[in-house]
């Protein structure tokens, strides 16, 4: 396979992952509405089309890294940044397009670990609750037992 055949399937794989970045940068949107109106079904969803793209993503990434492995040993680098672009003129948009994926991801990184806060705080908040109601439902054996043994 030629070096420019592998540069453009590694610059199709990209626009592809690009695109389900900004779908799930999407679901991270969602989930977050979905969090704050309080809708678990919404929520569920939203976690289940997050997992159907990360394994999308998760499949391209190992696409690319199987070809990128076979550029650099055919080249004789180690790095994209030395792959010569006057030579190979699509490396340019290869990596103007990983730029933007780093970028995306951080972004959805953000929404991510903020919607995960969110969660936490409401599981935390829900295992308070639960076990106020478990306590309150000692005292209240604990009142029946009572009430019993006075009879």
């Amino acid at each position: 396979m030629s070096v420019e055949i592998i540069i453009n399937e590694l610059l199709d794989i990209s626009k592809g992952k690009y695109r389900y970045l900004q779908i799930l940068l999407g679901i991270e949107k969602n989930l977050s509405k979905s969090i704050e109106l309080d809708k678990p079904q919404d929520i569920v969803r939203q976690i289940e089309l997050k997992d159907k793209y990360t394994l999308e993503i998760s499949e391209l990434d190992m696409k690319f890294y199987t070809l990128f492995n076979k550029l650099k040993s055919g080249l004789g680098i180690d790095t994209i940044e030395k792959i010569k672009v006057e030579k190979y003129p699509q490396v340019k948009e290869l990596k103007k397009i990983v730029g933007e994926i780093l970028k995306l991801t951080e972004e959805i990184g953000t929404v991510d670990n903020e919607n995960t806060q969110i969660l936490e705080k409401g599981l935390e908040t829900m295992g308070n609750k639960l076990r106020a109601m478990k306590q309150g439902g000692r005292v209240s054996n604990a009142y029946r037992a009572h009430k019993k043994i006075e009879k």
